[in-house]
């Protein structure tokens, strides 16, 4: 729950033009691997696609897949 609640603050803020999206990009990687890997980009992705964030959606694929090379 708090990890979804800081997802939807951060992705938010970034709606707002308050955050960019390199430094969501980079706060998804630093979290992710005490948030769940492979599963919290799966779950960003799909939040960020749903609002066509496509330029956001392929970062996070990017980033995802250079963290996470066996799950992709």
């Amino acid at each position: 729950m708090v990890r979804q609640t800081v997802l939807d603050t951060a992705w938010n803020l970034i709606k707002n033009s308050q955050l960019s999206m390199a430094s969501f990009v980079e706060m998804i990687a630093l979290n992710a691997a005490t948030s769940g890997g492979p599963t919290m980009y799966q779950t960003v992705i799909r939040l960020v696609f749903q609002d066509e964030a496509f330029e956001l959606s392929q970062d996070l694929i990017a980033t995802g897949s250079a963290q996470y090379p066996d799950d992709g």
